[in-house]
């Protein structure tokens, strides 16, 4: 979108209010695709590692749009201050952006974004338990000895569940832990490091 805003130098952008004019023009297409149940397919769009034509094209009409709103600032604003106000974004949202370009290839409803973003959660917590567990089984049975140890002279709270993992975490050469077992460890790993644990390793 800020190429799209300054290769519209010469066309419909007059320099400054950058930052405001792509901020806008996304949050308006955004605003407009949900109103009519439907969300770009970002997936897509990943997979491509590019940006399709059409939607360039469609992008630069917001942009232009949105842009001269910017710059006719309600109540004796500057544009800049006119910009941060809510009435501005409010104004924005009731525009009607036209446009002759078939976005249908690269739309999903409303739907199927929100079944994609669990997925997202879920293979997200897949990937952070195998990292925990990688990074467990690093740090060593002896990083895990030594925690223990500072835990028990500092007093730092942990819950009966916690400390049966940080034990189990001390045989890891035996028996790597689980993802939900890595993870937990890791976490009180952490608030040792910040309540003041230095570790060796």
């Amino acid at each position: 979108m800020e190429r799209i805003v300054s290769d519209g130098a010469g066309r419909w952008y007059t320099g400054g209010l950058r930052a405001n004019t792509v901020c806008y023009a996304i949050s308006k297409f955004v605003d407009d695709l949900e109103t009519d149940g439907r969300a770009l397919d970002l997936r897509a769009i990943w997979t491509a590692q590019d940006i399709p034509d059409e939607l360039t094209e469609v992008l630069d009409v917001y942009g232009e749009v949105l842009h001269l709103h910017l710059l006719d600032p309600q109540g004796g604003s500057n544009p800049t201050e006119w910009a941060k106000k809510r009435a501005c974004w409010a104004a924005a949202a009731g525009l009607k952006v036209e446009h002759s370009v078939d976005l249908s290839s690269l739309l999903i409803d409303v739907g199927e974004k929100r079944v994609r973003k669990a997925e997202g959660r879920r293979d997200q917590k897949m990937v952070d338990g195998i990292e925990a567990q990688t990074a467990t089984v690093e740090l060593g049975a002896d990083e895990w000895t030594r925690l223990r140890d500072w835990i028990s002279e500092t007093g730092m709270k942990v819950s009966p569940a916690e400390a049966g993992i940080l034990e189990l975490a001390e045989r890891i050469r035996v028996k790597p832990l689980s993802e939900a077992q890595a993870r937990r460890a890791m976490d009180v790993r952490v608030r040792a490091l910040s309540a003041g644990y230095f570790s060796g390793a």
